[in-house]
């Protein structure tokens, strides 16, 4: 796995002197050639990766596994929790030994960022590589307590928005194509995650409008019904406070060109709320993973 080269510097505890007016730019921070080959975006997925076999996926998985498995030998919190259940290097040899490694969660997360505030010790660099490479705040939703704080590096930050873009993609994205975000851009990153794709991986033209607080939902429909929007980007429960807001506006949603809708849907296991929606907007509702860790 290659990375930034100026996190390889920090992965190997070593130090870049940098003068007080030499700037990291994004343009220059990764082989873009070599980053599409790596992370193909649509449509180069599904002509190639998107093409593999059992045996040919399982062998990307157990490289990049090895990678990110020498990787968080150098990162306390991997290294830490490992031994303590009396792993040593070397004992992972492929992804089938996958099991034996310690799982963690959110709650661990908070952990490591309160005992080595302020990003915690689980990431690979921390404020000394703040001005030294491209670096960006990103962090979870914040509903259970105080959000955990996530650093992404250029590589991070666009492998997400390419799997985000994969996603849009099969689900009828194409270039040219408005999607509105109704999540607004801020440190939770599920917009982000949205425009990254779009913007950066698709071609297509991201409506940030955010959320119905940011820009009222008449107006949303409004742009929606103007400018012609193909596709949003919403939760299911907004999507369903559209329908009522269209009622109220006597606006019929079906006469909108929209086509797709990227959305989260939580515990709808009987597909009933999918059904709803599906009616309403006369469009198919897609149901998605989660965008902060998880993306």
């Amino acid at each position: 796995m290659w990375r930034v080269a100026s996190v390889a510097f920090f992965l190997e505890g070593e130090t870049k002197s940098m003068t007080p007016d030499e700037i990291p730019y994004y343009c220059r921070s990764v082989d873009w050639d070599r980053f599409i080959e790596d992370y193909p975006p649509p449509p180069h997925f599904a002509r190639t990766v998107g093409t593999y076999s059992a045996e040919q996926i399982k062998d990307v998985q157990n490289r990049r596994f090895m990678d990110r498995v020498a990787e968080a030998w150098r990162i306390p919190f991997y290294r830490k929790r490992w031994s303590a259940v009396g792993l040593e290097s070397g004992d992972i040899r492929s992804i089938d030994d996958i099991d034996r490694i310690p799982t963690f969660n959110s709650d661990d997360l908070k952990e490591a960022i309160e005992s080595f505030p302020p990003f915690g010790d689980h990431h690979p660099f921390g404020r000394e590589a703040l001005g030294r490479m491209p670096l960006k705040i990103q962090t979870s939703s914040g509903t259970t307590g105080m959000p955990r704080v996530t650093l992404f590096d250029p590589i991070a930050w666009e492998v997400q928005g390419v799997q985000a873009a994969r996603a849009l993609y099969a689900q009828g994205a194409r270039p040219g194509d408005l999607v509105q975000i109704s999540y607004t851009n801020s440190l939770a990153n599920a917009a982000w995650n949205a425009y990254t794709g779009l913007f950066h991986w698709l071609g297509c033209v991201p409506v940030t409008s955010g959320s119905g607080v940011v820009t009222p939902s008449e107006r949303q429909l409004k742009y929606a019904k103007e400018w012609g929007v193909s596709g949003w980007f919403a939760r299911g429960e907004y999507l369903a406070r559209l329908v009522e807001v269209a009622a109220e506006m006597k606006l019929d949603l079906h006469q909108l060109k929209t086509r797709f809708l990227h959305s989260y849907l939580g515990p709808d296991i009987e597909g009933h709320f999918r059904q709803k929606l599906e009616e309403a907007w006369n469009a198919p509702v897609y149901d998605n993973y989660g965008s902060h860790e998880i993306g």
